[in-house]
């Protein structure tokens, strides 16, 4: 996983996997530096499940900090391959997602390019923003 670090965070990035039924895998990682950084490492899954969860790997701050995140690569087995074949779209690929959290606000954003947002959240005080080509609300 790629990270682009502008604002050095206040507390760990999280990751983790989740089926329906429960999480699978979690850890953390503490971001010491800003700048580009590439983060490998491995979870142990201590269980299968076969129920599915629409967006089963999380990532997220703990506290403040600005951080994009990209190029993530789940594989299982305990050995990453040599070499990674990208066969995916351009047009089609959200290049990174940016999280950033303040004292008093909280924002996502995907883009597919340098200022290209394709879908946002933005929270502050007294405002909600949501912005994205197709929004399902469930109850």
């Amino acid at each position: 996983m790629e990270v682009w670090v502008d604002v050095l965070p206040d507390g760990p990035l999280g990751i983790e996997l989740w089926a329906s039924d429960g999480g699978l895998a979690s850890d953390r990682v503490y971001l010491t530096k800003t700048g580009t950084q590439i983060i490998t490492g491995t979870m142990t899954v201590q269980k299968s499940s076969t129920k599915t969860r629409e967006f089963p790997l999380e990532i997220w701050l703990m506290k403040n900090g600005q951080v994009a995140i990209g190029q993530v690569s789940l594989i299982r087995g305990d050995k990453p391959p040599k070499k990674f074949s990208d066969n995916t779209s351009t047009q089609d690929v959200v290049t990174q997602t940016q999280v950033s959290q303040l004292r008093d606000s909280y924002a996502i954003q995907t883009l597919t390019g340098p200022g290209a947002i394709s879908s946002q959240i933005n929270l502050n005080s007294n405002n909600i923003l949501i912005e994205a080509a197709k929004i399902r609300l469930k109850r």
